[in-house]
């Protein structure tokens, strides 16, 4: 089940900025909520984990 999630810092890499500050994007939790993955801008998929700088997990 997906869920939505606030940035609160810009996740980037030289190509771009890929999830930005102050949006809410879609997330799927894992790893028994300790994870996220997280669907960003154009495509990107990334795993976040609990104590991540850039979403509340």
């Amino acid at each position: 089940m997906k869920q939505k999630y606030l940035c609160i810092k810009d996740w980037k890499i030289d190509s771009g900025t890929y999830f930005r500050k102050d949006e809410y994007y879609k997330g799927a939790p894992f790893n028994n909520g300790e994870s996220v993955k997280m669907f960003g801008l154009v495509g990107m998929t990334i795993n976040f984990h609990k104590g991540s700088d850039y979403f509340h997990i």
